[in-house]
This record gives structure tokens, sequence and C-alpha cells, in this order.
């Protein structure tokens, strides 16, 4: 089970890293894909503190470029899809990605990012269609689509754009039930300078430590990555922690926010948070669900308990309604809209698409399991 190279801890934790020894640098290598901090390890090696073998090297330096020039592409179409939504009277702030790596990280390509995630305005909910309109006409499914997210069944959207693709979120924390506390989020949002001039909608540093903190459960707190954006927040923010005990204990997400937080000080050896410790049978359960032993696995973590996350509705506190609802009217007798969004293809009575989308659900996370666990093997044969 291959828990990140100790170097890399340094790394996340935004410390001068250790001495390596070349013979040692394939291994190093091999853990910072592993765990997606082949970014900040190369920029380490530009800055001349830590020596790699030849072969490694080329490779991260290739990669490092592949990374920039897809963060390009990605800055492009962030901009664009904003303005675009805009005249529209439709607004969005950007989350987690790109504007994650210009605010808390040194330079392009040391946070790799794959898709744009974007957060509707509050009212925006209502405008479904108008997004879709504007960036994907003619959507096989926009009726569905608009249908499920007024009845609250949906909580973003996945598109591509420009060969992009874009998580359009109409609830930020997306565990679920229901975001309370969408507009004191929206207002605290603010525009920032990104790169070429281009400027963007993001979230305040308050809540995007919230979000990174939730998402580390939703990935199973797999890669170390998602600790180092952590870090990094906690060590170049001013936090307003007030705002953060209030906007957490409103949603009820005490258990999996602070218990996320402690679990990465601890880890990474940062000093200790003014949160308070949150105990009790939620705070149990969490720490069951998510041990110690289970978290910085790599790939392997990637492939196990890949339903984790939809404990959080039930560990939240006063919000057990909610939950109930939303898995009966999701997950256990989920709408035909839902049904035809996630398998349009299958036809038939009801009873039958249903199957058929639990055997395609059960096969696509099996096979996401053996690519994950070949990843995790492939580096070991090749050293």
């Amino acid at each position: 089970m291959p828990r990140p190279h100790e170097l890399l801890l340094d790394l996340a934790a935004a410390r001068p890293p250790g001495a390596v020894s070349p013979p040692a640098g394939v291994e190093l290598v091999r853990s910072a894909l592993e765990h997606r901090m082949h970014g900040l390890l190369w920029s380490s090696v530009e800055a001349g503190l830590i020596v790699l073998p030849q072969e490694p090297m080329l490779r991260l330096s290739a990669l490092d470029l592949a990374v920039r020039t897809h963060h390009e592409r990605l800055w492009r179409t962030l901009a664009d899809v904003q303005r675009r939504l805009a005249t529209r009277g439709v607004h969005t702030a950007a989350a987690k990605g790109i504007t994650a790596e210009q605010r808390w990280y040194h330079r392009v390509g040391e946070r790799p990012s794959m898709d744009i995630d974007l957060l509707v305005e509050p009212g925006g909910r209502g405008r479904i269609a108008d997004i879709l309109d504007e960036l994907h006409p003619g959507h096989p499914l926009r009726d569905q689509i608009a249908r499920l997210v007024r009845r609250g069944m949906l909580q973003s959207v996945d598109l591509i754009v420009d060969g992009v693709a874009i998580d359009v979120h109409l609830d930020l924390l997306k565990v679920e039930i229901p975001t309370r506390s969408q507009e004191a989020i929206w207002s605290r949002t603010r525009l920032v300078g990104g790169k070429k001039g281009i400027e963007v909608r993001v979230l305040d540093c308050e809540t995007s430590l919230i979000h990174f903190a939730i998402h580390l459960n939703k990935d199973r707190f797999a890669r170390l990555l998602g600790y180092a954006d952590i870090a990094r927040i906690l060590g170049k923010e001013s936090l307003d922690w007030e705002f953060i005990h209030r906007l957490v204990a409103n949603e009820g997400l005490q258990v999996p926010v602070i218990n996320s937080l402690e679990a990465v000080a601890r880890t990474l050896r940062l000093p200790p948070l003014p949160v308070p410790r949150v105990r009790g049978w939620r705070s149990y359960a969490w720490h069951r669900l998510w041990p110690d032993e289970r978290r910085l696995r790599g790939y392997e973590g990637i492939a196990a308990a890949q339903h984790r996350q939809l404990w959080i509705p039930w560990l939240a506190e006063g919000r057990m309604k909610e939950a109930l609802w939303w898995w009966i009217r999701r997950r256990a007798i989920p709408p035909t809209d839902l049904l035809q969004l996630h398998d349009p293809d299958v036809l038939g009575p009801y009873p039958l698409r249903f199957a058929i989308g639990r055997l395609r659900g059960w096969r696509k996370r099996r096979r996401a399991v053996v690519v994950a666990r070949r990843a995790g093997r492939g580096p070991t044969r090749r050293r």
C-alpha cells in the first residue's frame, strides 16, 4: 500500500525538501506521479533543491510542459465561458483547479488540473436551460436536466466546451443534501486577475478551504495533492475562522470538515488549528469510514470504497430527514429523467432501465478499480 515518499510530505507542507540520493530518485518520481505531486517536485528540481537521475528528470520535464500547455487552454476556456454566460445574465465563480494554482502556488503547472469547476450564482438554478443553450446548444437532454434541477434532484451538470470538461455546479459542496449557505458563499466571491490579464470570479479563501476539505472526503484522502491545497491556504491566508465555524455549523458538516483539516495538519506536521474538537457518534463513524491507515494510498485509495462519499449527508448534524429524502428519491427510486440522463440509450420499462443502469454503474466501478490497480503496478515493473 504505497504511501507517499517522505520528501513529498515536505513539499506538500511547503517546507524545504530533504536530501534524496540518486538511486531513490526513481521511486520519488513514481510516488509523485501517483499523488499528483509531480508539479511541485519539478519546481524543486528546477530550483536545484533536488537532484534526479536523467531519465526520470526528462520524464518530469515533459509532463510539466504538457500540464502547463493544458492549463493555458483551461484559462482561455474559463474566461470565455464566464464571459459568454455573463452576456445572458448568468454569473459564475471558479473553484479549485487553475484558479487555486494561481492564488496559492508559485507557478503554472505546480497543481495539475484536468477540468474546470464552475459555481453558478444562487439565482442561476432557474437559468440552467439558458446555460445549456449557451454552452451546449441542442443538448439532447436539455429539458430533462432543467426538470431535475428545478426539483433539486441534480446538483451539477457535466459539459464539454471546446474540448474542455466543465463541471457546472448548481450546488458548491455537492454532498447530496442541499447547501443552505449559498447566498453567503456567493456574497464573498470576488474578482481576481488571472493569466494574460484574464479576470475571473473566484471563491473566497475560507469557502475554498471548506470546499477542499469536503473533497478530501469524496476522494477518500487518496492523494497528497489534496493535502497540499489545504496546507497552502492555511499557510498563506489570514483566515476568518469565525466565518468558517459559522458556515460549517449551518451546514451541519462539522465532522467531515474539522476532522479533515485536523488530519491534514497532523499528517503534514502543521501548527495546531483554531478549531474545536468534534466528538460523538458522528465523529467516531467518520474515523471508521476514513481511517488513518486507509489514507494516502494513491492508486489503491482511488480504487477502494468508491461510494464512501455517500455517507457524508448521514454524518451531517441535524440533516437526517434531508439525507433520507435524497437517498429515497435519488438513489433508491430515482426519477425517470435521471435514468435517462445517466443512460440515454437504454429504453423500455422503468424496472429494466433501473436494473441496466445499476449493472452499468457496477461495471464502471470495477473497470476503475482495474485501471487504478494497473497504474499502481506499472511504475513498479519499470524500475
